[in-house]
């Protein structure tokens, strides 16, 4: 084979190579299955036969894989490798497939261009040739599946193997048997590909006429019409009438096939090997006393191979502003045909479409992703990847906008410069990007517009975006005004402070609280100073009473025996008048600490 290499073909190289090393270390995120089909068979000495990889993804894109399927070298021999089209539905391969006869082994890591899925995608064709008897195991190892998500994610979930067994061939001269041998060695035994049908014994009605038409039921491949992906061993069913003695069977691709008038015995349904690509055809006959009647020919339609690589084209180029793209995509499918197109723009739900061509709703400016699904009648899918930027119109410009917005009764005016004839969104959001209003205007022809925002508003910091779109639809990269603040209307302006209806209470209220203060201290420091005045008093007062109880124990005492001389009387009389001099002063004195009290 020669290759041409190119830039493209370098790139998908190293992408295969960095997912080559890493595939086998990558956690599995969803289901997929390895199988080897058929899964089980029984063959003699010299028959070739072939054995398929295939890959069920379960709904899942891949677009890689890798594997190393083990085989008995003694028994088995690998005549050839196919993974051309349509065995493979890899264009890339890092290790091509390759085998050794001596060591059992078959090893490959390849993918694809484009995302695959499908139940029964073909991987390899190997074509083995049986070279001794005995059990033949084929098994898969070191495998991995690449999701075509652009994670790397490893999707293989489960790997299903093969059984063969390789027995003398029939037409094998035998040898002669040695004279003195004492043992014959034992032939291996067989062993049942697919399972014989479950007699029924009975004794048929006898009837006038020939059997009707057998009416088949294939629960696999349940109407005729349509085409499946599913490759594996299935089951047929019939109903049989009372008259029924016997039942002919066969599977081939001719759909006129002249059915053999041979009864295989009395049975009311089959299991039959699994089929490959194509249309196949079941044909069923019943036998009765009278003899063989008409032929059902039950239509199998199998298509492993997903639809034909395409590509993704846009109409329009990548460096306009037109909000529109119009896709091209078209592909073909050899065998089932065609289904649908299903394409999802930035990870959108999925919209289906019947043709190769397809225009885009309107698009924001920036880059966008498609991904085109080509599925075929069988449900094979072939997917693809496209992107492009639609770039963005002039921004708006907000030339005016009111700053003082009062909460509760103000709206907000804003003004400026955009497209001639745009229409102009304007969004009203707080600091963290939550909406509050949101309103629209449409600029004239010179691209002047103005627009208002309706309150009320609560207090806050705010800002307001603007986005235009022209006439196409085509939008503008979103512009912001500066933050500013939705604040109280003040009552009145003192200098260049502002005082709100708040701040007037406030201030009002620390007013109150501060006379409050001021009086509870200064009642305070004057209980305290009266309190040291009465103290003062109190200490002066009983002075005195002491100083006159004392004049009036000594008068007292000049008369205990009942007389007075007059010296005592003398005495007295000093006393007396002392004593009246001290009560004339605690009088004043009592009277002045009252009122400096009282003050």
């Amino acid at each position: 084979m020669k290759f041409k290499f190119s830039s493209f073909s370098v790139l998908s190289f190293l992408t295969f190579a960095m997912l080559a090393a890493f595939i086998a270390k990558v956690p599995a995120a969803q289901a997929a299955t390895v199988f080897l089909t058929p899964s089980v068979g029984l063959y003699q000495i010299g028959q070739t036969f072939d054995v398929e990889m295939r890959i069920d993804s379960l709904g899942q894109t891949f677009n890689a894989a890798q594997a190393t399927i083990q085989f008995p070298p003694g028994v088995l021999r690998v005549k050839s490798l196919d993974f051309s089209s349509p065995a493979s539905v890899f264009n890339f391969w890092l290790v091509q497939p390759s085998f050794s006869n001596t060591d059992g082994q078959i090893t490959f890591i390849g993918g694809s261009t484009s995302g695959l899925s499908g139940s029964a995608v073909g991987v390899l064709k190997v074509t083995f040739t049986a070279t001794a008897a005995g059990d033949a195991p084929l098994s898969v190892s070191d495998a991995a599946i690449t999701a075509s998500d652009g994670s790397g994610s490893n999707i293989l979930s489960s790997i299903v193997s093969a059984q063969f067994s390789v027995v003398p061939s029939l037409n094998a001269p035998k040898a002669p048997t040695p004279a003195k041998a004492t043992t014959t060695p034992s032939a291996p035994k067989p062993v049942t590909v697919i399972p014989a049908p479950t007699p029924i014994v009975r004794k048929p009605m006898i009837v006038k006429n020939l059997p009707l038409a057998p009416v088949v039921n294939v629960p696999l491949y349940p109407e005729p019409k349509k085409w499946y992906n599913s490759i594996t061993n299935f089951l047929a069913q019939w109903d049989l009438p009372a008259d029924i003695s016997g039942v002919s069977t066969a599977i081939n691709q001719n759909s006129k096939f002249a059915l053999p008038m041979k009864s295989e015995g009395l049975f009311d349904s089959k299991v039959f090997m699994s089929l490959g690509d194509g249309a196949w055809y079941l044909h069923v006959m019943f036998q009765n006393n009278i003899g063989w009647g008409p032929v059902t020919d039950y239509r199998i339609g199998i298509d492993s191979v997903p639809p034909l690589p395409f590509t993704i084209s846009a109409l329009e180029s990548n460096a306009t502003d037109s909000p529109i793209r119009t896709l091209e995509f078209k592909t073909s499918d050899g065998l089932s045909g065609m289904d649908h197109y299903s394409v999802r723009v930035d990870g959108s739900n999925a919209v289906n479409v019947a043709s190769g061509t397809l225009t885009l709703a309107p698009l924001a400016p920036g880059q966008h992703n498609v991904s085109i699904q080509a599925v075929d009648a069988a449900g094979n899918i072939r997917e693809n990847n496209f992107q492009f930027t639609i770039n963005p119109i002039a921004s708006p410009l907000i030339t005016s906008f009111s700053k003082n917005v009062y909460a509760q009764i103000s709206d907000l005016l804003l003004g400026g410069m955009a497209v001639s004839d745009a229409s102009i969104s304007l969004v009203m959001k707080d600091k963290n990007g939550a909406v509050i209003g949101q309103t629209s205007a449409n600029a004239d022809h010179g691209g002047s517009w103005a627009a208002k925002l309706n309150g009320p508003f609560r207090t806050g910091e705010y800002y307001v975006e603007a986005t235009a779109k022209d006439s196409r639809g085509a939008f503008s990269l979103p512009v912001k005004t500066e933050i500013f603040s939705v604040r109280e209307k003040p009552l009145f302006v003192i200098w260049s402070w502002e005082i709100t209806q708040l701040w007037f209470f406030i201030f009002i209220g620390a007013v109150i609280l501060i006379f409050g203060i001021a009086t509870r201290l200064a009642w305070r420091r004057r209980y305290k100073q009266a309190g040291r005045k009465a103290i003062i008093a109190e200490r002066d007062v009983n002075n005195m009473i002491e100083g006159t109880d004392e004049n009036l124990d000594k008068m007292l005492h000049y008369y205990d025996d009942g007389k007075i001389d007059d010296r005592e009387a003398a005495e007295a009389q000093f006393l007396l008048k002392q004593t009246k001099s001290k009560l004339k002063k605690a009088k004043k004195y009592i009277t002045d600490n009252i009122d400096e009290i009282n003050d």
